[in-house]
């Protein structure tokens, strides 16, 4: 059986000069404010899943459960910039899989 899930992280992105913008995981002030994946399993697309952890339109935010759980069960992560997305996975302390795709300037690592 084999399980993937495809993430695309929205994040947060520091002003540090009127020029120079910062979207790192790594500055403190960056936030992730959504998550929205899909499992794919055994080749069959599932549904459509989002959590919204910051924003400031909402007072309140997901519960990040569903997404970590999905991420356990995962062999594979797919993502079209994975460096970027995986690093603040990584940042925010969630499990991440050992194996991934990425579909970043016509390459697949």
């Amino acid at each position: 059986m084999s399980i993937e899930i495809v993430v695309d992280l929205e994040t947060t992105v520091q002003e540090l000069t009127d020029n120079i913008k910062d979207n790192s995981p790594f500055n403190p002030k960056n936030k992730i404010v959504s998550a929205h994946w899909r499992m794919i399993e055994d080749g069959e697309l599932g549904e459509s899943k989002k959590a919204i952890f910051y924003h400031n339109e909402i007072d309140t935010s997901d519960s990040p459960q569903e997404l970590i759980q999905d991420l356990k069960l995962a062999s594979k992560v797919i993502a079209h910039n994975a460096k970027f997305d995986l690093l603040y996975l990584q940042e925010a302390n969630f499990p991440i899989p050992k194996r991934y795709i990425a579909q970043w300037l016509g390459s697949t690592y």
